[in-house]
């Protein structure tokens, strides 16, 4: 599914993982934050970078590292206590990236 993923649109790969987020039985502020959240590099940086970490065999250090010195830049709060929580919606996004799962895909119009 990730080579697929890759290719789409930001709004298309949010889509796709808030109907995954529907499934978890998780509440709906939940999905909505994890929904952006998990999309934060991509956001505020670029989605190169994104997809860089995302793909990364060194995903957890190259993404907490770039995490942190983008929440450094961007946020008002304590990045490093920050930092574990936009970990944790990035892993749930990977996980459901490199999983075989029954999802629609919308088609890229």
């Amino acid at each position: 599914m990730i080579d697929d993923m890759a290719n789409r649109s930001l709004e298309d790969i949010r889509a796709v993982y808030k109907k995954y987020l529907n499934t978890q039985n998780l509440s709906q502020n939940t999905v909505m934050t994890s929904s952006t959240i998990a999309f934060y590099i991509w956001r505020k940086k670029d989605r190169e970078t994104f997809w860089r970490i995302v793909l990364s065999d060194d995903f957890e250090a190259l993404g907490k590292a770039t995490l942190l010195d983008l929440l450094k830049q961007q946020s008002g709060g304590n990045a490093e206590a920050n930092v574990s929580g936009y970990m944790a919606h990035l892993r749930r996004l990977k996980r459901l990236l490199q999983s075989v799962t029954d999802i629609d895909i919308p088609a890229v119009a």
